[in-house]
């Protein structure tokens, strides 16, 4: 995912100029931020106990539970 921001900046940079070359980099860089940010992985987790309660687990998707 990131060789497609690097293989840009670079090839820009080369081809049009340094300045646009970077800040074609930061604005492809600042998107997949904001993409990724705006589609947190979050899991819902139904459980069930001895007690008569229920609940719902949110998890993030890089945690344990």
């Amino acid at each position: 995912m990131e060789l497609i921001p690097y293989t840009l900046t670079t090839l820009i940079g080369l081809f049009i100029g340094l300045q646009y070359g970077m800040m074609v980099g930061f604005l492809i860089s600042v998107t997949y931020l904001m993409y990724y940010a705006a589609r947190p992985g979050v899991k819902v987790k139904r459980g069930y106990v001895s007690s008569p309660v229920h609940g719902l687990a949110l998890c993030h998707h890089d945690s344990a539970l």
